[in-house]
């Protein structure tokens, strides 16, 4: 349904007696600004994670998994297999959701490789300054 929202199922979005917000399908994103001078890095995920985790749980992933718990003793020092290796844990962390908390690594890799499963991609940047 997260994709139908954002770029298909036109049939849903397309009711002349209702307003854009009101159909039965609707695609308006969630968008915050803010300046970057106040931040010192951001996550973007795929709905696949947000199903699993909250801002707050996904954070605390990020500064545990790539900043070793310490974000500002460690900022700007991360390599970036340390960072991918942060991201592959959270991404590693969800999917045992997806299939059951009991999966073994292994058998949870040959799921993976089977039913692919979608929507838990994620991007991580930090802000040099």
């Amino acid at each position: 349904m997260a994709v139908a929202r954002a770029i298909g199922d036109l049939e849903y979005k397309s009711d002349d007696d209702f307003p854009q917000d009101k159909q039965k399908v609707v695609c308006t994103p969630d968008i915050v600004e803010v300046p970057l001078a106040e931040v010192d890095f951001f996550f973007m995920a795929c709905d696949g994670i947000w199903d699993h985790k909250s801002n707050e749980e996904a954070m605390k992933d990020i500064i545990d998994q790539v900043y070793s718990g310490d974000f500002p003793a460690n900022r700007g020092k991360v390599t970036t297999k340390k960072m991918l290796e942060g991201l592959n844990w959270l991404l590693h962390d969800v999917n045992p959701k997806i299939y059951g908390e009991d999966v073994e690594n292994s058998v949870m890799n040959e799921q993976y490789k089977k039913y692919k499963p979608d929507n838990t991609s994620a991007c991580l940047v930090e802000i040099k300054k």
